[in-house]
C-alpha cells in the first residue's frame, strides 16, 4: 500500500510539470521577463525566501525534536548545502509559480498566495529528494521512526 502511495505521489509530481510545459510553450522567456517590474521581483523574492526559510526551519526543528530530551543533538551533516538547496529550490519554484499565475490571469491576491505555496512545495520536494538520494545519514534522524 505504501509503495502504491509513493508511486502515486511520484506520478502526481510528474503531472504537475505538464501545466508548466504548456505555459512555457505559449509565452517566450524574453516576453515574460520584460513584463515583470522591480516591485514584483522584490515580492517574488521576499515570498519565496519566507516560504523556503519556513521549510528549512521545519527541517531543522524535526532534526532537533528527533532527539530525546536531555541528550545532545548530533550535528547535521552539510547544513550549508541543505540550506542553500532549500533556498534555491524555493526561489526557482516561486518564480515558476509566478510565471504560471501571471499567465493564467490570476488576480494579485491569488498570485500572492500561489507564489509562497509553490516556493514551500519546491523546498519540501527538494527535502524529500535529499532524504531519498543523499540518505538519512546526511539529513539526520528521521522523526517519523
Amino acid at each position: 500500500m505504501i509503495r502504491f502511495l509513493l508511486r502515486a505521489m511520484r506520478l502526481l509530481l510528474a503531472l504537475l510539470w505538464l501545466p508548466t510545459a504548456a505555459v512555457a510553450s505559449q509565452v517566450s522567456f524574453g516576453q515574460a521577463m520584460q513584463t515583470i517590474t522591480v516591485f514584483e521581483w522584490a515580492l517574488i523574492f521576499m515570498f519565496s525566501t519566507l516560504a523556503g526559510a519556513t521549510a528549512l526551519l521545519m527541517k531543522f526543528s524535526a532534526h532537533v525534536n528527533a532527539v530525546p530530551p536531555g541528550q545532545p543533538v548530533p550535528p547535521m551533516r552539510n547544513p550549508w548545502v541543505l540550506s542553500l538547496s532549500h533556498m534555491l529550490a524555493s526561489w526557482l519554484a516561486g518564480l515558476l509559480g509566478f510565471f504560471i499565475a501571471s499567465t493564467s490571469g490570476m488576480g494579485g491576491l491569488y498570485v500572492a498566495m500561489f507564489v509562497p505555496l509553490c516556493a514551500f512545495g519546491g523546498a519540501k520536494t527538494l527535502e524529500i529528494f535529499w532524504k531519498q538520494k543523499v540518505g538519512p545519514a546526511a539529513s539526520g534522524p528521521d522523526p517519523a521512526s
